[in-house]
C-alpha cells in the first residue's frame, strides 16, 4: 500500500498556491526548466581539490552518488566545481522548505528531469497523479518512464540539502520509487547532512553501484593542506612556507575541514605566520567556538552534557558510554547525533568520532579529575573485554610517563610478534629519551623496531645501550633478550658468523628454567645453519626440535626454506600449501620474505607455474595488508612481477610491478629489499633487448646483496644477468657471471639453482663457440637426472629457460657423439647415459628427428594485428623485404594443419600472372620467407617451420611455432570438453583474453582469408555468449554484460547476446537497462535484417520487466 499522501496531513493548512499553468494553445510541450537549476557559484576563497575532482569523476559511471557530510566540509562547493567542468548536462535542484509539499516537489523534479519537447499531456498526467493518494507511487514510476523515453543524453541531477526531506516519509517513498526506475544514463547526486532513508540506494550500495563520499573523503589530506598553504607563496620563494610538521599539526587540529581551512588561508595570505594560525585554533578563540556552535548549537543541554563526557573516548563506543557514564541509552543518542551530522561514523564503522576541534574544546571543558577518571574507566573496560590495543590507546592520556612505561612494557613483545611495529614505534616516539634510556626493555623495543624497519645500524646502537644497562643492573633476563635480538638482526642481514656469536651469548644468559627461551635459541640456531650452508647440521637441529617436548621448528617457514635451498621444490610446495591455505594472517607478526604465500609464489615461478605464482603473489598482498606490513606487500609486487614475466617476458605488467616494488622499498628505506626487484628489472630489460639497463640494474642489485652478506641472492642476480647477457649475445660476460654463480650456489648448498646456472652456462659456452660447452652440458644433464628436474628442459621457468627451443641445437650436436657398444660415448664429453639424457629431452620436446633447429620458438600474433617474433626479438617490417613473402606466410598460417598445392598458392597470391611467372614469384617469396623466419638455416636448406611434400606446402604444427589464433582455438576446445561450469568459464575467460581483434586485419580484402576470419568471428561471438550464460548462472553479472557488449560490437544482430545481456541487467536489478537493451535489439534487428525479435526474446523481456510490475 502507498504511504499517506504528503499533502493529506496538511489539509486544513493553506500551503502557498503553486498551480501548474495551462499549456498555451498550439504548443503541446511541457514547461521549460524552472529557475534554480544551475549549480551555485563558489564564494570566498577557492580551494583547489584535484583529488576530490578525481573521486567525483566516477559520478557518470554510477546511477547514484551520495555526498554525506556535516556543514563546513564543502560538499556543495566541491560538487558544484565538478559539474561546471564536467561538460555534462546538469540540473541542480536545491531542496527548500516548501518542497515538503508533495506536488510542488514532484513538479520541480519533473522540471529538472524532462526536456522541453515532452508533451504537456504526459507531464500533466504525472502531476495530476501525484495529487492522488492512490496514484502517488505510480506517479513516481511514470515520471521515471518519461525520463527513459525523452532524456537521451547523459544527465546529472543534483539534489542539494536533501536532508530537509528526512522527516517526509511519503516524499522519500516517492523519490525511492522514481530513482529505482530511472534510465541508466540519468545519474542522481544527493548532497545531504544525513544518511538518506532510501531502500533502493541501500540495495545499490550492497552491489557496489553507489559512490559514497563522506567527511573523510572531503577532508583535506596532509599533501593538500601543504599545497594549499604553499601555493600562495610559490611565486615568491623568499616568503615562508609551512613545514611538514606544521602541516601535520594543522591537519590534526582542523580535521581537514574546508570551512576552517578557508578561514585560516585568508589569514595566512595576509600575514604568513604559523604562530597566528596556532593562535587562531587555540582554546576559546573564535574559530573553535564557531565550529563548536556549528556542531553542537542545535543540541539540548542533556545532549551537550552527554557529548562532552563522551568526547574523552575516541572512537565513541555506545557500550563504553553506557558503562563509563552509567547510562542505557547511549546507542540511541549517538545514532541520532550521527544522523543529524553532529558526529561521524568512525573509520571502519566501529563507533563514532567528533571533529578534532569539537572534541578538544569539549574535553578541555571537563574537570581534570573527571577526565582522568573517564580515561581509567576506558582502560579497564577495554582490558576486561580483552581488547588490549584499544585499552593501550588511552594510556598516554594519563600524563605520567613512569606509569605509562609500566603499562606498556608487558605488551611490547606481543605487539612486535604480531607485526604491530608501527604501534610500538608510536609509543616510543611519545616517550621521552630519558624514560627510554632508563629501561633495558624500552631500549630493546627501540632496537627491535629499528630491526623490523631494516635500520640495522640504529638497531645495533640501541641493542648495545640495552646490553650495557642490563649488564650494569645484572639483569640476566634482559641480557638474554638483547642477545636474542642481536642474533635475529644478523639472521635478517645474512651474517651467520655474527649471528652464531650472539646465539652462544643468549644461550649463556638464558635461565635454565626458561624452557621457551632455550627453544627459541635452538630455533635461531637452526635457521642460522641454513644461512651458513651447513644443511646437514640444520637437518639435525630440525629433527631435534621436532622430538623435543614442547618444541617445534620455528613458525617462520624455515623448514620450507631448507627444502627450497636443497632443491626439493615439490616438497616445499607440499609443506607450504596447507600453511598458506589455513593461515588467517592475524594474531602474529609478519614474516618478511618468509611468508608462506611469498615463498609459494617464488617456488611456483621456479617450477614454471605462472598462474599459481600469480595467485600466491596476490594473496601475499592481502596478507601484507592484514598484518600491516608494507614490506610483505612490496615483496608481493616482486613475486607478481615474476608471474607476469614468466607468462610474457616482455610484459609491461611485470616491469611496472618491479618498479612499484622498488618505489615502495625506497619509501620504507629498505635498500636490501630492492635486490630481488632489481633482479626482475634486469630480466625485464634484458628480454627487451636493453642490455645496458639490464647490466646497470644487475650491478646495483649485486652490490646491495653483497653488502648485506647475502651470497645466495647475489648469485641469483648473476643468474638473471647471465640470461640477459646470453640474450644480448654478450657471451664473455655471461660465462663469467654464470660460472661464478654456479660455484657460489654450490657453496650455499643449493643444487637446484646450481643446475639452472649450469644449463645457462652450457648454452652461453655453446653459442660462444667454446669447446667447454660439452662438459658443461654433461654436468647439467647429470645433475638433472640426479635431481629429477627434467621440467627445466621441457617448459619455461622463471630462472631457467624461457624458450625451451633455445637448447635444441646444442642437444642435437651433443647427441651426435659416437656411442660405443658398452653404452659409453666419446670420453671427451661424458658417458652414454648423458647422451641418452639428451635424446630423452629431444624426444619429449618433439625435436628428436629434426635435422636443423634455429634455437627459438617463432611466435605469431594474428588477432587484432600481425607481428612475428623470433624467440623474443620482433621481426621489423623492413626485414620482410617482399610483401608477397609476408602474405605467403599469412596464407599458410590461415591454412595451418593443411598442405596447399603450389598451384593453389600461386592462384591465390598471383591470380593475374601466367603459371610460369607465378611459380617463379612463388619460389622467390618462399625463399624470402625462409630467410625471415629462419635466417640461420644451413645453405638454402628447408626451414624447420615449413613443411614440404613434393608440390605441397604448409607450416609445421610443432610447438616451436606458436600462433595466438591456435591458442584461442585450443582454449575453446578445452572449454567445450570441460564438464565443470566454473572451470569452463575460467577457460573461456582465457580465450576471450587472447582475442585482441579481428583476424589478420591487414589482409582484410584478400578473399583467401575471408572464410577463416568469419569463422573466428563467429566462434568469438559464440564464446562471448556462452561465457555470458555461464556468468549469469554464477551471478557474475558485470562480466556477463561486458561479454555481451563485446559480442554485439562484433556482430550487432546476434540476438542471443541481447537475451543474456537483459538477463544480466535483471540480475543487477537494473530495469531501465533491460528496457534499453531490448529497444536496442529491436532497432538493430530492424536495421540490419528487417525483422523483429523472436517470440522467445520478447517473452524473456516481458518476464523480466514484469518482475517490477
Amino acid at each position: 500500500m502507498d504511504r499517506e499522501h504528503p499533502d493529506a496531513r496538511r489539509r486544513g493548512m493553506e500551503a502557498p498556491e503553486e498551480r501548474t499553468p495551462e499549456p498555451p494553445q498550439g504548443r503541446e510541450t511541457a514547461p521549460s526548466h524552472g529557475r534554480g537549476m544551475e549549480p551555485p557559484r563558489g564564494r570566498g576563497v577557492e580551494l583547489p581539490r584535484p583529488r576530490v575532482m578525481t573521486m567525483l569523476s566516477e559520478i557518470p559511471d554510477l546511477p547514484v552518488t551520495v555526498v554525506k557530510a556535516g556543514a563546513g566540509y564543502g560538499k556543495t562547493t566541491a560538487v558544484g566545481a565538478y559539474v561546471r567542468q564536467s561538460g555534462l548536462r546538469v540540473q541542480w535542484l536545491t531542496v527548500r522548505e516548501g518542497d515538503r509539499y508533495g506536488v510542488r516537489f514532484v513538479g520541480r523534479v519533473l522540471d529538472a528531469t524532462l526536456p522541453d519537447e515532452v508533451p504537456v499531456a504526459e507531464a500533466e498526467r504525472v502531476r495530476h497523479a501525484a495529487e492522488s493518494p492512490l496514484l502517488w507511487t505510480a506517479s513516481a514510476r511514470w515520471a521515471a518512464e518519461l525520463a527513459a523515453a525523452y532524456v537521451h543524453d547523459d544527465t546529472l541531477l543534483v539534489f542539494d540539502d536533501f536532508h530537509l526531506l528526512d522527516e517526509e516519509a511519503a516524499l522519500l517513498q516517492w523519490f525511492d520509487a522514481w530513482l529505482r526506475d530511472l534510465p541508466p544514463h540519468v545519474h542522481v547526486v544527493l548532497l545531504t547532512r544525513t544518511r538518506p532513508t532510501l531502500p533502493w540506494v541501500d540495495a545499490l550500495t550492497l552491489r557496489g553501484d553507489v559512490l559514497w563520499v563522506r567527511e573523510k573523503e572531503l577532508a583535506f589530506t596532509a599533501d593538500e593542506v601543504g599545497f594549499l598553504f604553499h601555493g600562495v607563496v610559490a611565486d615568491d620563494p623568499g616568503l615562508p612556507a609551512l613545514e611538514r610538521s606544521q602541516v601535520d599539526w594543522l591537519l590534526r587540529r582542523t580535521g581537514g575541514m574546508a570551512l576552517v581551512l578557508a578561514m585560516l588561508l585568508r589569514d595566512w595570505r595576509q600575514h604568513r605566520s604559523f604562530e597566528r594560525l596556532q593562535a587562531a585554533l587555540a582554546d576559546r578563540t573564535p574559530i573553535p567556538a564557531q565550529v563548536l556552535r556549528l556542531f553542537t548549537g542545535p543540541l539540548t543541554a542533556e545532549q551537550r552534557a552527554f557529548l562532552q563526557r563522551a568526547s574523552v573516548f575516541s572512537p565513541i563506543d555506545p557500550d563504553l558510554c553506557d558503562a563509563a557514564l552509567g547510562r542505557r541509552d547511549s546507542a540511541r543518542l549517538l545514532a541520532g547525533l550521527e544522523r543529524r551530522g553532529h558526529i561521524a561514523i568512525a573509520e571502519g564503522g566501529q563507533g563514532y568520532e567528533l571533529h578534532p576541534l569539537v572534541r578538544e574544546t569539549l574535553t578541555a571543558g571537563l574537570d581534570p579529575e573527571e577526565r582522568r577518571g573517564l580515561v581509567e574507566r576506558a582502560i579497564r573496560w577495554y582490558s576486561d573485554r580483552g581488547e588490549l590495543d584499544r585499552a593501550l590507546r588511552y594510556v598516554f592520556a594519563l600524563e605520567d610517563e613512569a606509569r605509562i612505561a609500566d603499562l606498556l612494557l608487558p605488551h611490547i613483545p606481543g605487539h612486535l610478534e604480531r607485526g604491530r611495529v608501527s604501534t610500538v614505534q608510536d609509543w616510543l616516539d611519545r616517550l621521552s629519551d630519558a624514560t627510554i634510556s632508563a629501561s633495558p626493555g624500552l631500549l630493546w623495543a627501540r632496537a627491535e623496531v629499528a630491526r623490523h624497519a631494516n635500520r640495522y645500524q640504529e638497531a645495533q646502537a640501541s641493542f648495545a645501550a640495552a646490553r650495557s644497562l642490563a649488564a650494569a643492573r645484572g639483569d640476566r633476563k634482559a641480557l638474554a633478550q638483547v642477545e636474542t635480538g642481536l642474533a635475529r638482526l644478523y639472521l635478517d642481514t645474512i651474517q651467520p658468523a655474527r649471528a652464531a656469536l650472539h646465539i652462544r651469548e643468549a644461550r649463556a644468559h638464558v635461565d635454565r628454567e626458561d624452557v621457551q627461551g632455550r627453544i627459541a635459541i635452538a630455533q635461531l640456531a637452526f635457521e642460522n645453519s641454513i644461512n651458513q650452508g651447513r644443511l646437514r647440521r640444520a637437518e639435525r637441529l630440525l629433527a631435534a626440535l621436532r622430538q623435543l617436548e614442547g618444541a617445534s621448528p620455528p613458525d617462520n617457514n624455515s623448514d620450507a626454506r631448507l627444502l627450497l635451498r636443497t632443491g626439493r621444490l615439490q616438497e616445499t610446495v607440499a609443506v607450504l600449501r596447507p600453511r598458506a591455505d589455513g593461515d588467517p594472517a592475524d594474531g602474529r607478526s609478519a614474516l618478511s620474505h618468509r611468508e608462506a604465500t611469498l615463498l609459494l609464489a617464488l617456488v611456483h615461478a621456479m617450477l614454471g607455474e605462472a598462474d599459481k605464482a600469480r595467485e600466491q603473489a596476490e594473496r601475499a598482498h592481502r596478507v601484507g595488508h592484514t598484518l600491516q606490513s608494507p614490506f610483505v606487500s612490496a615483496v608481493g609486487f616482486i613475486r607478481l612481477g615474476h608471474a607476469f614475466h614468466l607468462q610474457e617476458p616482455r610484459s609491461d605488467a611485470a616491469l611496472h610491478a618491479y618498479q612499484e616494488a622498488v618505489a615502495r622499498m625506497d619509501e620504507m628505506q629498505v635498500p636490501r629489499g630492492k635486490s630481488e626487484a632489481l633482479l626482475g628489472l634486469c630480466l625485464s630489460h634484458g628480454y627487451r633487448g636493453q642490455f645496458a639497463l639490464a647490466r646497470m640494474y644487475a650491478q646495483e642489485s649485486i652490490e646491495i646483496a653483497s653488502a648485506a652478506g647475502d651470497l645466495w641472492m647475489a648469485s641469483l642476480v648473476r643468474v638473471g644477468f647471465g640470461q640477459s647477457a646470453v640474450m644480448a649475445g654478450q657471451f664473455a660476460q655471461a660465462v663469467e657471471a654464470l660460472r661464478r654463480c654456479r660455484d657460489d650456489f654450490g657453496l650455499c648448498g643449493d643444487p637446484f639453482l646450481r643446475l639452472v646456472s649450469q644449463i645457462w652456462l652450457a648454452l652461453a659456452l655453446y653459442r660462444a663457440g667454446d669447446r667447454a660447452w660439452g662438459m658443461a652440458l654433461a654436468s647439467a644433464l647429470w645433475d638433472t637426472g640426479r635431481l629429477g628436474a627434467w621440467f627445466l628442459w621441457e617448459r619455461p621457468t622463471f630462472f631457467g629457460l624461457r624458450d625451451v627451443a633455445a637448447v635444441v641445437p646444442m642437444l642435437q650436436v651433443f647427441r651426435q657423439r659416437e656411442i660405443d657398444p658398452d653404452g659409453d660415448s666419446d670420453t671427451r664429453h661424458g658417458t652414454g647415459r648423458w647422451v641418452r639424457a639428451a635424446v630423452r629431452i629431444l624426444e619429449r620436446t618433439g625435436c628428436l628427428d629434426v635435422e636443423h633447429h634455429p634455437g627459438y620458438t617463432l611466435r605469431v600474433r594474428t588477432l587484432g594485428g600481425f607481428s612475428v617474433w623470433r624467440g623474443f626479438s620482433e621481426i621489423p617490417h623492413k626485414e620482410w623485404q617482399r610483401d608477397k613473402a609476408r602474405k605467403l606466410f599469412q596464407l599458410l598460417l590461415t591454412n595451418r594443419g593443411t598442405l596447399l598445392h603450389r598451384e593453389e598458392i600461386c592462384e591465390r597470391l598471383w591470380p593475374e600472372a601466367d603459371p610460369e611467372t607465378a611459380e617463379r614469384d612463388f619460389k622467390v617469396a618462399l625463399h624470402a620467407l625462409s630467410n625471415v623466419i629462419d635466417p640461420g638455416r644451413p645453405g638454402r636448406g628447408p626451414s624447420v617451420f615449413l613443411v614440404r611434400r613434393g608440390a605441397l606446402y604448409g607450416l609445421t604444427e610443432a610447438a616451436w611455432l606458436e600462433v595466438d589464433r591456435d591458442v584461442f582455438l585450443a582454449c575453446l576446445r578445452e572449454a567445450a570438453g570441460e564438464p565443470d561450469e566454473v572451470r569452463r568459464r575460467e577457460v573461456l575467460a582465457r580465450a576471450l583474453a587472447v582475442w585482441q581483434g579481428e583476424y589478420l586485419p591487414e589482409v582484410r580484402y584478400e578473399p583467401w582469408c575471408d572464410s577463416e576470419r568469419d569463422r573466428l568471428r563467429m566462434l568469438f561471438v559464440d564464446a562471448c555468449v556462452t561465457f555470458a550464460r555461464l556468468c549469469c548462472g554464477q551471478q557474475r553479472f558485470a562480466e556477463a554484460i561486458a561479454a555481451c557488449e563485446r559480442a554485439t560490437a562484433v556482430e550487432p544482430a546476434w540476438e542471443e547476446a541481447y537475451v543474456w545481456w537483459m538477463q544480466a541487467a535483471a540480475g543487477l536489478f537494473n530495469r531501465p537497462l533491460v528496457m534499453q537493451v531490448y529497444r536496442t535489439c529491436e532497432r538493430v534487428l530492424r536495421q540490419e535484417l528487417g525483422v523483429a525479435p523472436m517470440a522467445s526474446t520478447r517473452a524473456v523481456y516481458e518476464a523480466l520487466v514484469c518482475r517490477w510490475g
